[in-house]
């Protein structure tokens, strides 16, 4: 429903969700804050996060508007080990 609603094509995207503890815990890891808004959406931190297969946090990518050569890089990295 919520990828319906904002027009998401599930050929880009792929949405999870869990249980409000494991949401919680799972930003806290990450170092997301987030928070509900007046019309029941979620403000949150601008995060990309690089998580290699053990689950470790590899690269973090901080605000909007960033240049992604490191991030892709990183990504790159990643995808060939």
């Amino acid at each position: 429903a919520y990828a319906e609603k904002r027009k998401l094509d599930p050929a880009d995207w792929t949405l999870y969700h869990g249980s409000a503890k494991a949401v919680r815990d799972l930003a806290a890891v990450l170092g997301i804050h987030y928070k509900k808004d007046s019309q029941g959406d979620f403000d949150h931190s601008n995060v990309i996060t690089l998580i290699d297969a053990e689950g470790l946090i590899q690269y973090q990518q901080l605000g909007l508007n960033q240049d992604p050569t490191e991030l892709l890089k990183k990504a790159s990295e990643l995808k060939s080990k």
